[in-house]
């Protein structure tokens, strides 16, 4: 188990970290966007579909 160097509790593991930071990332672009995917995706320079795919894996749901 990772420990932090100052702390006596468990360090957050890389993955949660990386997981963590891309919920609030497209969050933050759906948000932007009024939960516009296609906006959201252009904004972050990427494929719609790939957006919509970690959506689903990573269990965001936009608002309707």
């Amino acid at each position: 188990m990772l420990r932090c160097a100052r702390a006596q509790q468990p360090a957050m593991p890389v993955v949660g970290v990386f997981h963590s930071a891309l919920v609030a990332e497209v969050l933050h672009l759906l948000k932007r966007t009024q939960h516009n995917v296609s906006k959201a995706a252009r904004l972050a320079g990427i494929d719609r579909n790939y957006l919509r795919r970690m959506m689903k894996k990573h269990g965001i749901v936009r608002k309707e």
